[in-house]
């Protein structure tokens, strides 16, 4: 009989540890950006930095499991990393959520940075398709966004 698996270590929970996957192409190419919770539009507008989720969120410690695919396509196990956000990329953190948060208090859904932007995170749709909508500070609806930490910057981060 099989044990039950747990979604969750229960370790790093009492850690605070967030654990996210990695997956590399043969060619080491990372193969697309890091998601994170979608953007609360009616919240984010009454949070200070040191408050915000995305400040919680990247002054976790974080435990990167890598899988690179080999010659034939199978995703191997390549390494495990922990890792903590550098105080000088959470100071380019802050000024991504401080232009995110501004955007949204003046009703500017449609130019936040975005990953051709060449900052180390942007924010981008997760909604499950289009018509996945969330109420505006303002009373409208909007698409669902999140947060991504760009592919450039994981792919530096583990090399």
């Amino acid at each position: 009989m099989y044990a039950k698996v747990k979604n969750k270590i229960e370790e790093f929970e009492k850690a605070d540890i967030e654990m996210k996957t990695i997956r590399l192409e043969h060619s080491g190419k990372l193969k697309e950006s890091m998601s994170f919770a979608q953007i609360q539009y009616k919240e984010i507008i009454h949070e200070e930095w040191e408050e915000s989720y995305w400040f919680n969120m990247l002054t976790k410690r974080f435990f990167f499991v890598v899988f690179q695919k080999d010659e034939v396509g199978v995703s191997r196990l390549k390494n495990v990393i922990f890792w903590t956000m550098p105080p000088a990329d959470l100071e380019i953190a802050k000024a991504f959520w401080l232009d995110t948060r501004n955007k949204i208090l003046n009703d500017d859904y449609n130019h936040f940075i975005k990953m051709s932007d060449d900052v180390i995170c942007h924010v981008r749709p997760k909604g499950a398709d289009s018509k996945d909508l969330m109420e505006t500070p303002q009373g409208k609806m909007e698409k669902k966004k999140c947060y991504w930490l760009n592919s450039s910057y994981i792919k530096h981060v583990i090399e």
